[in-house]
């Protein structure tokens, strides 16, 4: 028969709190505890009201911050978080430096342009020129 819990004052639910973080935690598979709390979390709103979710979700979103840290600090990539995200958005949406020459794959040329047979073009005169471009640079 399962223990009976009586959650009366702040001090019965931290104290269940810190039993439930204790089985939790020591689960076979820690990989779960997302759907544990996905599933704690369904009916929130109908148990709490709006403030009483923001300081839940800021408590949250502060362990968030920590552990991102930490992990960034253990992988060496410290820094500014924007730094590494503009790079990371630039790999994805193949817009320059690296990241273009990344997301030049051969396949995707191939189909884009129809094939690889482009014919003769472009071959006289040393290669493909912009229609109108002249020799000299004004630049």
């Amino acid at each position: 028969m399962p223990a009976v819990v009586k959650l009366n004052d702040q001090k019965d639910y931290i104290k269940f709190g810190e039993q439930t973080a204790k089985i939790l935690y020591n689960g076979a598979a820690p990989y779960r505890i997302e759907n544990f709390y996905k599933t704690l979390c369904q009916d929130l709103k109908s148990h709490c009201d709006a403030q009483q979710i923001k300081k839940i979700l800021d408590d949250i979103t502060k362990i968030h911050k920590e552990a991102d840290k930490a992990e960034r600090a253990a992988r060496g990539t410290g820094g500014k978080k924007g730094n590494a995200g503009a790079t990371e958005k630039a790999v994805l949406k193949g817009g320059g430096g690296k990241g273009y020459d990344r997301n030049n794959n051969p396949s995707m040329v191939a189909d884009q342009m129809g094939g690889t047979d482009y014919g003769d073009y472009g071959e006289e005169d040393g290669g493909f020129k912009r229609e109108g471009e002249v020799e000299t640079d004004f630049m």
